[in-house]
């Protein structure tokens, strides 16, 4: 229970959160979006890829991501990297 509300405490302190990038379904891809995101300073705690369960376009897939952050303004830096970048991503909120 302690570590329950200690996580719903980062998330809500900006140091936890969870973002949907759409990619291409394409080999090393993921691999570029973890590279961002680590470049960004964020921590990947989890990570789901999800190919049938979108609506996005055949040979596109959706990533789930939970990182570890800094703080409100380094979830919009990661943001920003991943948008440079040429991607779509956003906050997936509750």
């Amino acid at each position: 229970m302690l570590a329950d509300i200690i996580e719903r405490g980062m998330v809500r302190a900006g140091r936890l959160v969870r973002l949907r990038v759409a990619t291409r379904d394409v080999p090393g891809e993921l691999a570029r979006v973890a590279t961002i995101v680590g470049t960004a300073g964020a921590n990947i705690e989890e990570i789901e890829h999800q190919r049938a369960f979108t609506t996005l376009p055949v040979q596109n897939a959706q990533l789930e991501m939970v990182l570890q952050t800094r703080g409100p303004e380094h979830i919009e830096e990661v943001l920003g990297a991943l948008h440079q970048a040429g991607l779509s991503a956003e906050i997936d909120t509750y």
